[in-house]
């Protein structure tokens, strides 16, 4: 049955006493069999963003408990249709399903899921010699990964080289972008890859105590009126605009962000508002959409975390902006774009770079104590044999034989030719446990 006794208070506040209790408030439709509210245990769908919405993407998650035998296999489609406001949600594919007790519990994401696919430049003819157009590169991602189209505005760069696009995936490509254009991606409920600028509402619902319970007001970031803009890339640094407090001012970081760029910016950021907020319980006629906006006391309330809860009577959200440490959260960004620059494929760091097969050495070249051949390790300050240290190495040239302890107790013998030069042995035989 239907756990709803949490919200049992707020609804006989919020229905009036002609609301009618319908067990079909939205119909549901999973690998092309419709299922009744009745059939339905629990449905939550959760559209969050991590950290200041300036950027990245947001995958909604659906979970729910149906009662079925039904095995259901992951990529199958869920639908889901409010039938009062006739309002679909996108299209969600199960990810993960469980079963027992005649119950089926489902995991599910919409089509955000897919982007972690390789951005196909080679059949889309894009080639080395040139950049490429933002408007042919999202429309290429969002064909490639199965939306029904692409809805953005300005990005703040016109132009995508090449080296940015080829082995990437299309959430990296499209996290890039949406440094650019300061906002968020994410499947809107037309099935499009949608994107958001930092600040913009998409649905307005109007609020007050007897529609949401616990609601709590938190730090303002803004009206931003400077923005401070680093390129952890090029190490380029821009300051623009002007404020009179740490509240005014939002730090961004993006690697195709030059200056022309961080003035688009600015003029899309400036005189927005992120607030903080917290609402444990808000009734809505319909499913919010991401980045709804709450109205509570006159004020309005950006959400950047929306937590859906489905019931006979309505809908049920958690809903909150949660206070950000920038400085924290500036950092995290700056370091993750220095560890993906160190573990890129084929980019080298002194001597040792990044392949298909893993961890490779370069040939003619030592550093950090390092040295190679054939892009195979040879030597590093020290002894190395097995992948293993030697603490000791005892030698018998009268039959040809060397003795290796190493550090962790085995002991190896070798028995084949040792040649003496002039910088130690030379062994060349296979190794033998020995102990």
């Amino acid at each position: 049955m239907w756990d709803i006794g949490p919200l049992f208070s707020l609804c006989s506040r919020i229905l009036s006493p002609l609301t009618v209790f319908s067990y079909d408030r939205f119909s549901i439709e999973i690998g092309g069999t419709e299922y009744s509210c009745s059939d339905i245990e629990y449905i939550k769908l959760t559209r969050e963003i991590s950290g200041l919405p300036v950027k990245g993407i947001i995958t909604a998650k659906l979970n729910i408990k149906l009662r079925t035998d039904t095995a259901f296999s992951p990529g199958t489609e869920i639908h889901i249709t409010d039938v009062l406001s006739n309002r679909e949600l996108p299209v969600f594919y199960i990810s993960k399903p469980d079963y027992g007790g005649g119950i089926a519990e489902i995991t599910a994401y919409d089509n955000c899921r897919a982007l972690d696919l390789i951005f196909d430049t080679d059949s889309l003819y894009f080639s080395e010699d040139k950049d490429y157009s933002v408007y042919d590169v999202v429309s290429a991602s969002a064909s490639q990964c199965g939306f029904a189209g692409a809805v953005f505005g300005e990005l703040n760069i016109s132009m995508v080289p090449y080296k940015y696009l080829k082995g990437k995936t299309c959430r990296s490509i499209l996290n890039m972008l949406s440094e650019t254009g300061c906002g968020v991606w994410y499947c809107n409920n037309d099935n499009q890859l949608e994107f958001q600028k930092f600040g913009v509402i998409t649905d307005y619902y109007s609020i007050d105590d007897s529609s949401c319970s616990d609601f709590r007001a938190g730090a303002v970031k803004g009206p931003v009126t400077s923005i401070q803009v680093s390129n952890p890339v090029t190490d380029e640094n821009y300051q623009l605009g002007y404020y009179s407090s740490f509240i005014n001012k939002l730090k961004i970081s993006g690697k195709l962000i030059d200056k022309d760029a961080a003035l688009g910016i600015l003029s899309d950021v400036s005189g927005m508002e992120y607030r903080a907020f917290t609402c444990k319980n808000v009734f809505t006629p319909d499913i919010p959409e991401a980045f709804s906006g709450f109205v509570y006391k006159d004020v309005c309330y950006r959400a950047a975390s929306i937590i859906t809860y489905f019931s006979p009577m309505g809908y049920f959200s958690a809903v909150k902006a949660p206070v950000i440490d920038e400085d924290r959260f500036d950092y995290v960004g700056t370091l993750d774009y220095s560890i993906q620059e160190r573990i890129m494929q084929e980019k080298k760091y002194g001597c040792s770079m990044m392949s298909l097969t893993g961890l490779r050495f370069s040939d003619d070249e030592t550093s950090y104590g390092f040295s190679s051949q054939n892009g195979g390790l040879t030597s590093y300050e020290g002894v190395m044999s097995s992948s293993k240290e030697a603490s000791s190495v005892a030698v018998d040239k009268s039959s040809g034989t060397v003795t290796v302890t190493y550090s962790d107790g085995h002991v190896y013998k070798y028995s084949a030719a040792v040649t003496e030069t002039s910088s130690g042995y030379n062994i060349t035989s296979e190794k033998e446990e020995w102990t």
